[in-house]
């Protein structure tokens, strides 16, 4: 499902920045051959500005003048003195090789699209004129285009009329060029960007792909953990129903009888046993899905944290307080260290915080034998208040350090029991977490595990 997404998600930005690249090369093409075109045309109107100079202060033509002209400038040029062509035209049609009947023929085209469009006569012998008249426009002849001058330039006796023609065959070329050239640097382009909306998409969904799987494994647990409670109380309760059916209700309460293993033994059995089995199965199960709808809770965050000034050393001995009876019926040492100086107040849930304590109290209770010490203590540095909760236990692995608070996670069997889902520990650091702080595992000097729980001096709240 990932992968597929992935795939859309990099279709997508690879469809729109095609479009938007598409357009941007349009439009640089568009002004670039705009711009390359102008410049073309107007170095073609300065020759002829040129040749219509030389033209009118020149008697004599040179055939080495025409040659000059029609190599340096990519002209061809045709001249005719009063209607008649020059016999230099032909000269100079020889010298290039060109084909000489079809060049005339190309020059009677366009002198007669100069004078239809323009009103230019190249081959009008009246001499009433004193100006010279010229005129210049894109000529086609096929697939070839040119840029075309016609010009009559005034005698005494005759006009000289002349034609210009400068083929765009290399323009075009190097407009095909540049059209190439984007188009392989576009393509270039979008395919280093397909690389990397790949590569990017990749790392954005990562997290959800994560998440997608943390939510499955939660629903295999949860629906692992729920099954055992379950089975309990439908056993119980059939076990009861089959009681009550057969009308025999004896009054033994000497534990549980294994009663899908000989039904017989429903005879002898106590209702109040199994009413007591549902009883207990069903308290674990409330404490498990309230811890889920607590997390679920978190998930959405929703923290509604009630930030109050809470002197963190009075919240220490009062939890302390709390636990001295548990910590008397188990014969573990339960101590107190704070500060030698009075420290300021921390801004946090008071409630909440004493919840994520209790979770680690609770905890290491549970893994710490007859005997051993429980430690809770209190300081404060630079930027944090530090709260540790430290046990001499059997400690955690490296390994499990932070397994350890992920949901429904516990580690071997010797810090494993069934009062424990492997909840409480996520609930606690997301309560930290929401307070701006972090909670952390680390080995206890004692050799067991200790809980470092931080909570920022001030700053913002996430």
């Amino acid at each position: 499902m990932i992968k597929g997404l992935q795939i859309k998600l990099t279709g997508f930005c690879v469809v729109i920045s095609a479009m938007i690249l598409t357009a941007m090369s349009l439009l640089c093409l568009h002004i670039s051959e705009k711009n390359m075109d102008q410049n073309e045309y107007h170095t073609f109107e300065n020759t002829v500005y040129a040749v219509i100079s030389y033209l009118e202060g020149q008697s004599v033509i040179s055939h080495e003048w025409v040659l000059r002209m029609e190599s340096g400038h990519d002209l061809t040029l045709w001249l005719y003195d009063n209607g008649k062509p020059l016999l230099i035209n032909s000269l100079a049609s020889a010298s290039h090789g060109k084909k000489t009947e079809q060049n005339a023929s190309l020059a009677e085209r366009v002198i007669a699209e100069a004078q239809k469009k323009n009103g230019v006569n190249v081959l009008s012998s009246d001499t009433s004129y004193t100006l010279t008249q010229h005129t210049t426009f894109i000529f086609s002849d096929g697939n070839n285009r040119y840029y075309a001058a016609a010009l009559l330039v005034p005698g005494q006796k005759s006009g000289l009329g002349a034609v210009i023609l400068h083929p765009l065959t290399a323009q075009t070329a190097q407009i095909h060029r540049q059209r190439r050239d984007f188009f392989l640097a576009a393509l270039l382009a979008l395919t280093a960007l397909a690389a990397f909306f790949w590569f990017f998409t990749g790392i954005i969904l990562r997290p959800v792909e994560e998440s997608r799987k943390k939510q499955a494994r939660f629903v295999a647990a949860a629906s692992h953990e729920l099954r055992t409670p379950l089975a309990v109380i439908l056993s119980s309760a059939s076990c009861l129903q089959e009681l009550l059916d057969a009308g025999n209700l004896p009054v033994s309460d000497r534990g549980m009888p294994e009663a899908q293993e000989n039904p017989a033994s429903l005879q002898n059995a106590s209702p109040q046993r199994f009413l007591n089995a549902i009883l207990s199965e069903s308290r674990r199960m409330n404490h498990l899905v309230r811890d889920m709808l607590q997390l679920a809770h978190m998930d959405a965050q929703a923290p509604g944290l009630r930030l109050q000034p809470t002197p963190l050393d009075t919240l220490l001995l009062d939890i302390c307080e709390k636990y001295e009876p548990l910590a008397a019926e188990k014969g573990v040492r339960l101590t107190v260290s704070l500060p030698d100086d009075a420290l300021p107040d921390c801004p946090c849930d008071r409630e909440r915080i004493l919840q994520s304590l209790a979770v680690l109290i609770d905890n290491a209770f549970s893994y710490t034998p007859a005997g051993g010490t429980v430690s809770l203590t209190l300081v404060m540095t630079r930027r944090h208040f530090r709260l540790t909760v430290s046990d001499t236990g059997p400690g955690i692995a490296d390994k499990d350090k932070e397994a350890v608070f992920e949901r429904f996670y516990r580690a071997e069997t010797s810090r494993s029991d069934k009062a424990h889902y492997g909840l409480g520990l996520p609930i606690a650091r997301d309560i930290v977490k929401q307070h701006g702080g972090r909670l952390t595992a680390a080995d206890a000097p004692e050799g067991g595990a200790a809980f470092i729980l931080e909570l920022p001096v001030r700053g913002s709240i996430h």
